[in-house]
């Protein structure tokens, strides 16, 4: 009599897949809700150091290594190198999250429990956690047609697409860059414009933050703060501006201009000695920005006995 034994082999086979795809399912599931749970004491680290006084260049590296070591890129081949990275594949919601229909907290938590994420899932956490840490200072969202990235503690009268003006002050936080950056680097490097040069910078903080104030707002209130009247962007030869500033740092926004705008509209048309200075400024300012503008040693030595000096004075008084 033959009895015929089942495919041990085979069976073992499937039970040995069946239990390597539950364990997977089951570890992510767990894993996700130990990393949503790890992402709340990111934050608290950070409130921690923030009310400690650290400087925010610290505060600003510590996320940037933080997030970038947790998040795994999905727009290049980082994904892939390690099979483990393929488990955060199963469950995952939404992987390509538009942050156009999705608030950042969202956006945040998803990216964070997963694990996976491109520059706008980055961004969106690194604005999570600085608000949910309570930080004072402007935080905003910028993006161009290839890139996303947050900036920390811009200043109120910046203009959103010239980073000069941002402030000496301001941070790059980009985990998806790997560091954390000036915008210096942004205005010299350009290097969020992925080879298009002429992508502009947007801020795009209001369409994930719905409750976050539009920059035209801040601007505004800003400006009625410091009794300042707007005016446009003018070159060298306006008969209303920084004539001689603006020839020697080339750009009619540049951070030290609007330094020196602030202090002409808030100190000294606010008095009688003032009104004739900036007069008389208006008049002979043009003549002299003309003689200056194409001399690069004249316009260092303006820079560095005029200029200078008169920014340094301006910024002890607005």
């Amino acid at each position: 009599m033959n009895i015929q034994l089942p495919n041990m082999g085979k069976r073992r086979s499937q039970i040995i897949v069946l239990l390597i795809v539950f364990c997977s399912v089951t570890s992510h599931a767990t894993l996700a809700k130990t990393l949503e749970e790890s992402l709340g004491d990111v934050i608290k680290k950070v409130q921690e150091m923030y009310d400690r006084g650290e400087p925010n260049t610290v505060i600003a590296a510590y996320i940037t290594e933080t997030v970038d070591n947790h998040i795994t890129s999905t727009n290049n081949d980082e994904l892939f190198e390690n099979p483990l990275n393929w488990f955060k594949l199963l469950g995952q919601r939404n992987l390509n999250t538009d942050l156009e229909s999705e608030a950042y907290n969202d956006v945040a938590n998803v990216a964070w429990s997963n694990g996976l994420g491109n520059c706008e899932e980055n961004s969106a956490l690194v604005y999570y956690i600085l608000k949910k840490a309570g930080v004072k200072e402007n935080v905003r969202i910028m993006r161009t047609e290839r890139h996303s990235f947050t900036v920390w503690d811009i200043h109120p009268s910046a203009i959103i697409d010239k980073p000069s003006t941002w402030g000496n002050n301001a941070l790059v936080v980009d985990p998806w860059l790997g560091r954390t950056t000036t915008r210096e680097e942004v205005e010299t490097g350009r290097w969020f414009m992925n080879n298009e040069p002429e992508s502009k910078l947007n801020d795009f903080t209001t369409f994930t933050d719905p409750e976050a104030n539009s920059w035209n707002i801040i601007n505004a209130q800003y400006n009625r703060e410091n009794n300042i009247t707007p005016r446009p962007a003018r070159d060298v030869d306006s008969d209303e501006d920084c004539f001689i500033a603006t020839a020697v740092y080339g750009d009619p926004n540049a951070e030290n201009i609007q330094v020196l705008r602030v202090f002409r509209d808030k100190v000294l048309e606010k008095n009688v000695f003032g009104k004739v200075f900036v007069g008389t400024y208006e008049k002979i300012g043009p003549v002299f920005a003309f003689y200056i503008r194409n001399d690069y040693q004249r316009k260092e030595w303006v820079k560095r006995n005029i200029v200078e000096p008169a920014v340094r004075l301006a910024e002890k008084h607005n």
